[in-house]
């Protein structure tokens, strides 16, 4: 009864087999380790499905070399993949099947492989190695090295661990020997940074170096401009009220405006923006006045635009378009009442929260002295109103 219980197992085991043997699917990947100085080492992982019902696998390999096969590799494994690190050259490989019982139940055909030399590409330099966005660039770079090959892939990377980038480079040029090669980068792609140039060949050896640093020959910009404004209430009546106007022609804006932040996308800083308003009224019989001083701390954003040059080589800054946001405060100073005779109200001094937002351009007429025109929409919240000023301005600036 036992021997017919093992006879049923051992022939369902043999089904089930020859069943995955049948469609047992290897597939070959590869690897790359590194040791401390820097050596790479390209491992072969040769893998096939997995099945419960096998105990163990046997996996034999022979090498092609002098017209002969020989054998290189033999070993029992209960995993289903394997490791090695194989020279250039032709090899093939079969993969014996054993059930649960130790019984060998069937194996594989040979499967021929292919390994093909992988090549270490070392670069030793890269010119250029400064680029100015102020200059016009041709996106052409010269590398120098060993087995830079035309099948090597090159990419520029902001990673300082010689990871690929996503900036793609195209071999244009090479010596036939390997050592130099010239290579196109879209320069409408590289912006502002600190590059790696890292290069790959064909099996996943690779080199990296520091390549170009991008960046303007004028890194950080300081902007200071003065403005005549032109203010106009748009909401809450309670001054139109008291002064009998809603436009206060004697108004005065001054900025400051700093860059730390410049790429091709457009200039990112902070702002400073300060408003002196001067509110009065003759009645006749009696004045009212006061002073309303605004001062805003803003995010700012630039886009410029640049114009070629005669010796279409080099740009300059034409104009820049502005965007700004941010909160600062109002504060209402010695508003009150004036009688003949010298007789005063007591003044109304108050601080309140305000909000600016604005648009405004810079059209350079010379390379540092800009006009600056701009308009700016300002609330204050006070306990008693919410006040809303538009503020068209014009100016002139001057860029650090």
């Amino acid at each position: 009864m036992a021997d017919k219980y093992v006879r049923l197992i051992k022939k369902f085991s043999v089904l089930i087999l020859f069943m995955l043997a049948g469609g047992l699917a290897a597939a070959q990947t590869y690897y790359i380790t590194e040791d401390e100085k820097g050596n790479q080492t390209i491992m072969q992982t040769f893998s096939w499905e997995q099945d419960d019902n096998v105990f163990k696998y046997e996996f034999i390999m022979e090498h092609f070399t002098k017209n002969n096969w020989v054998e290189i590799e033999h070993k029992e494994l209960t995993e289903n993949k394997i490791d090695l690190s194989l020279a250039a050259g032709t090899y093939r490989y079969k993969i014996l099947l054993y059930n649960y019982l130790g019984f060998l139940e069937t194996e594989t055909d040979w499967i021929e492989v292919e390994i093909i030399k992988a090549y270490q590409p070392k670069i030793s330099s890269v010119s250029p190695q400064n680029l100015y966005l102020e200059e016009i660039q041709d996106g052409i770079f010269v590398v120098e090295g060993s087995e830079l090959r035309p099948e090597t892939e090159f990419t520029l990377s902001t990673s300082k661990k010689g990871a690929e980038g996503k900036l793609k480079g195209k071999i244009i040029e090479d010596d036939k020997k390997n050592h130099k090669v010239k290579i196109y980068f879209d320069p409408e792609l590289i912006d502002t940074a600190k590059y790696m140039l890292v290069a790959k060949n064909p099996g996943g050896l690779k080199d990296s170096t520091e390549g170009p640093l991008v960046r303007y020959k004028k890194p950080v910009d300081f902007d200071l401009s003065g403005a005549y404004v032109f203010p106009v209430v748009l909401f809450d009546d309670t001054i139109p009220n008291y002064l009998a106007q809603n436009i206060f022609p004697l108004t005065l804006n001054a900025k400051a405006s700093f860059f730390p932040f410049k790429s091709k996308g457009g200039y990112l800083g902070a702002q400073l923006d300060g408003y002196f308003m001067r509110m009065d009224h003759d009645f006749g019989g009696y004045k009212i006045g006061g002073n309303l001083v605004m001062g805003f701390a803003n995010f700012v954003y630039q886009y410029p635009i640049r114009k070629l040059n005669a010796d279409q080589k080099t740009s300059r800054l034409l104009a820049t378009l502005e965007a700004h946001v941010g909160g600062g405060v109002a504060y209402f100073m010695d508003y009150k009442f004036i009688f003949p005779r010298g007789v005063e109200s007591d003044p109304l001094n108050t601080l309140n929260i305000g909000v600016d937002v604005g648009i405004a351009g810079q059209i350079y007429v010379m390379p540092r002295l800009y006009i600056d025109i701009n308009v700016d929409f300002v609330t204050a919240f006070s306990k008693d109103m919410i006040l809303g000023v538009i503020l068209p301005g014009v100016g002139v600036g001057w860029q650090f």
